[in-house]
């Protein structure tokens, strides 16, 4: 990329990014003009070595990989790489945490799907995907009544409901 510099400006939480659309827009736009990135529809995993893990990960890489879904672990990556990676993306999936937030530079018309815990769900992505024009879909971990969820904030995707996500989004 050009420019050698990075501005952060305080911390804002994804609903509160929604009432700065214009910056959200420009940001998005800025460094997509900046990376040279492949546009042939690349579906990522974005994979998570450390907190909020996919309890059930093997499944969830075998039902994505019918979609041609490619893993991934953006911090083998540079922020540029990140930036072209997810540029370039027709869909990125994973488990909710920082990786998401690559949903900032991916073009309109894309989609976004997230995985959360029943115990933590933080849909801080909606206002963004919202603002950029991205398809985005919600996959909350079941929880029956009268149990308690066994992964605490780790992720146990539901592989029939991720399916028929699969088949909503990528047709």
């Amino acid at each position: 990329m050009e420019g050698k510099e990075l501005f952060v400006t305080d911390r804002f939480t994804g609903h509160q990014l929604a009432r700065y659309p214009y910056t959200i827009s420009t940001i998005n736009d800025t460094l997509r003009k900046r990376v040279a990135f492949c546009d042939g529809g690349k579906r990522l995993y974005i994979a998570r070595r450390a907190t909020r893990k996919v309890s059930n990960e093997t499944e969830v890489l075998s039902t994505l990989s019918k979609y041609n879904f490619q893993l991934i672990y953006l911090e083998d990556h540079t922020i540029e790489e990140q930036v072209r990676m997810a540029a370039g993306a027709e869909c990125i999936a994973g488990p909710h945490g920082a990786g998401m937030t690559s949903a900032m530079f991916m073009k309109p018309g894309s989609t976004l799907i997230e995985f959360f815990s029943p115990i933590y769900i933080n849909p801080c992505m909606t206002a963004v995907c919202d603002i950029l024009r991205i398809r985005y879909f919600m996959m909350a971990s079941r929880m029956y009544l009268g149990s308690t969820y066994p992964h605490g904030t780790d992720i146990e995707v539901d592989i029939p409901t991720l399916k028929i996500t699969l088949r909503t989004a990528l047709g």
